[in-house]
């Protein structure tokens, strides 16, 4: 039985394509356009951008996940102040230049705003902070099986490798786990997401602070270093199918995390 159903839209999910063909996995295809074609089968894990995931979701009468992005309980690792607006024509031009992103998962991308900025389709709440520069950025993927405390599966850079390391150096993986134990102990146990992304950056001035948090459902691969993680691809594909199955399971009236990497 397939249990993924991977994006064929153009240019779009290209290395997770990639990285599924090379696993011995049982998957199903579909572009966005003819997804809502499709059977009705909530044990297909589907793999592509947002708006896909979210269209199989809406398919399937699931309940989408809220977005995490900046846990309460995380706050301390930020570096920098957050508030929420109820949006960007509320901004004063005295704060620019400034970083928003929407509340509302993936509406728009999030950027910085100068008073030069079009805020053309920039609708809906936003969630603001100071403008932060990082110079690398990783994605550290975690998961959590059972009782057991969350764990680092593997780890990638995902800024655009202009310069530094392409490896996370030993300080951001020392900070990732100290976040994944503050997290979890300060998680609901009813809505602690089982897989999830930690966005850490370095700064222009050397501080490694937490970019934001990831729900690991419509995350994209990252490839990190092959010596380090040698089986990055299959985690990566057990990483979101276990989100699935607690998105469903959670849809459902039910809490459940996957067992399968132990």
């Amino acid at each position: 039985m397939s249990r993924y159903l991977i994006q064929t839209d153009k240019e779009v999910s290209v290395v997770e394509r990639a990285a599924l063909y090379l696993l011995d996995e049982p998957f199903e295809r579909s572009d966005l356009a003819n997804l809502s074609a499709l059977d009705k089968n909530p044990s297909l894990c589907p793999v592509g951008s947002v708006e896909f995931v979210q269209a199989w979701i809406r398919h399937l009468g699931l309940v989408e996940p809220k977005p995490i992005d900046y846990p309460f309980s995380l706050y301390r690792f930020l570096g920098r102040e957050v508030w929420v607006k109820q949006g960007v024509h509320l901004l004063l031009a005295s704060s620019f230049p400034i970083f928003v992103k929407p509340v509302a998962t993936k509406a728009w991308a999030g950027r910085v705003l100068t008073t030069d900025s079009d805020l053309t389709g920039l609708d809906g709440p936003v969630l603001v902070s100071d403008v932060v520069q990082f110079n690398e950025e990783f994605r550290v993927y975690v998961l959590k099986q059972g009782t057991d405390p969350a764990k680092i599966l593997f780890v990638g850079r995902y800024d655009n490798l202009d310069c530094g390391l392409e490896t996370a150096p030993p300080g951001v993986i020392s900070k990732a786990k100290e976040m994944i134990q503050v997290f979890e102990r300060g998680a609901d146990n009813h809505s602690y997401p089982c897989a999830y992304a930690l966005d850490i950056g370095i700064t222009d001035t050397g501080k490694i602070l937490l970019v934001e948090v990831t729900d690991a459902w419509a995350v994209g691969l990252y490839k990190p270093n092959i010596g380090a993680y040698p089986s990055y691809r299959k985690d990566y594909f057990k990483w979101l199918h276990a989100r699935w199955e607690q998105i469903v399971a959670e849809s459902a009236g039910r809490q459940t995390f996957s067992e399968e990497l132990q």
